[in-house]
Protein backbone atom coordinates (compact mmCIF):
# COMPACT_ATOMS: atom_id res chain seq x y z
CA UNK A 1 0.00 0.00 0.00
CA UNK A 2 1.62 3.27 -0.82
CA UNK A 3 1.14 6.72 1.04
CA UNK A 4 1.21 10.46 0.34
CA UNK A 5 3.77 11.86 2.87
CA UNK A 6 5.41 15.04 3.02
CA UNK A 7 7.28 14.56 6.41
CA UNK A 8 8.18 11.54 6.41
CA UNK A 9 8.57 10.81 10.33
CA UNK A 10 5.06 12.20 10.40
CA UNK A 11 3.83 9.66 8.94
CA UNK A 12 6.25 7.02 10.63
CA UNK A 13 4.50 7.86 13.67
CA UNK A 14 1.05 8.12 12.39
CA UNK A 15 0.59 11.80 11.80
CA UNK A 16 -0.09 13.88 8.79
CA UNK A 17 0.78 11.84 5.75
CA UNK A 18 0.88 13.86 2.39
CA UNK A 19 3.69 15.00 -0.22
CA UNK A 20 5.67 12.13 -1.87
CA UNK A 21 4.41 8.39 -2.62
CA UNK A 22 6.42 5.64 -0.66
CA UNK A 23 5.52 2.30 0.13
CA UNK A 24 4.12 1.74 3.86
CA UNK A 25 5.87 -1.58 4.08
CA UNK A 26 9.70 0.36 3.69
CA UNK A 27 8.72 2.50 7.02
CA UNK A 28 8.80 -0.15 9.77
CA UNK A 29 9.63 -3.27 8.01
CA UNK A 30 10.27 -5.13 11.10
CA UNK A 31 7.47 -3.22 12.92
CA UNK A 32 9.53 -1.87 15.64
CA UNK A 33 6.95 -0.44 18.20
CA UNK A 34 7.27 3.36 18.10
CA UNK A 35 8.47 3.41 22.03
CA UNK A 36 11.71 1.39 21.40
CA UNK A 37 12.53 4.27 18.86
CA UNK A 38 12.07 7.40 21.32
CA UNK A 39 15.01 7.88 24.22
CA UNK A 40 15.09 5.32 26.62
CA UNK A 41 15.23 6.02 30.70
CA UNK A 42 18.56 5.89 32.02
CA UNK A 43 20.14 2.85 33.50
CA UNK A 44 21.93 2.43 36.36
CA UNK A 45 24.37 -0.02 34.42
CA UNK A 46 28.07 0.80 34.46
CA UNK A 47 28.87 2.59 31.15
CA UNK A 48 25.42 1.97 30.49
CA UNK A 49 24.11 4.47 26.73
CA UNK A 50 22.51 4.99 24.00
CA UNK A 51 22.46 6.72 20.80
CA UNK A 52 21.13 7.82 17.59
CA UNK A 53 23.82 7.74 14.52
CA UNK A 54 22.03 9.36 10.55
CA UNK A 55 24.08 9.22 7.37
CA UNK A 56 23.23 10.92 4.42
CA UNK A 57 25.08 10.74 0.59
CA UNK A 58 24.64 12.44 -2.92
CA UNK A 59 26.65 10.27 -5.15
CA UNK A 60 25.67 12.93 -7.71
CA UNK A 61 27.67 15.51 -5.91
CA UNK A 62 29.93 12.66 -4.14
CA UNK A 63 28.90 15.17 -0.51
CA UNK A 64 27.64 13.26 2.51
CA UNK A 65 26.85 14.03 6.33
CA UNK A 66 26.82 12.12 9.54
CA UNK A 67 25.18 12.90 12.45
CA UNK A 68 25.86 11.02 16.29
CA UNK A 69 23.87 11.74 18.49
CA UNK A 70 24.45 9.52 21.85
CA UNK A 71 24.55 9.82 26.22
CA UNK A 72 27.73 10.10 28.02
CA UNK A 73 27.98 6.68 29.70
CA UNK A 74 30.10 8.30 32.96
CA UNK A 75 26.89 10.68 33.20
CA UNK A 76 23.79 9.91 31.26
CA UNK A 77 22.37 13.47 31.48
CA UNK A 78 25.37 14.31 29.04
CA UNK A 79 24.00 14.02 25.29
CA UNK A 80 26.81 14.56 22.92
CA UNK A 81 26.97 15.60 19.74
CA UNK A 82 29.05 15.42 16.61
CA UNK A 83 28.27 16.23 12.74
CA UNK A 84 30.25 15.53 9.83
CA UNK A 85 30.15 17.06 6.60
CA UNK A 86 32.19 15.59 3.79
CA UNK A 87 33.32 16.73 0.40
CA UNK A 88 33.59 15.31 -2.56
CA UNK A 89 37.29 13.20 -2.95
CA UNK A 90 36.66 11.05 0.70
CA UNK A 91 37.99 15.06 2.46
CA UNK A 92 36.25 15.73 5.62
CA UNK A 93 35.46 18.97 5.67
CA UNK A 94 33.84 19.97 8.97
CA UNK A 95 33.78 17.84 12.28
CA UNK A 96 31.89 19.40 14.90
CA UNK A 97 31.24 18.21 18.39
CA UNK A 98 29.25 19.50 21.21
CA UNK A 99 28.42 18.72 24.41
CA UNK A 100 25.33 19.38 26.70
CA UNK A 101 24.04 18.01 30.54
Amino acid sequence: MNVFVDNLAACVYGLSCGGIMIDQSLLNPFGVPREDELPHAAHALKNWTEYCYFLGFDPKVGTGITIHIGREPTDTRIWRGTLGIFVPGGEELLVAKYFRA
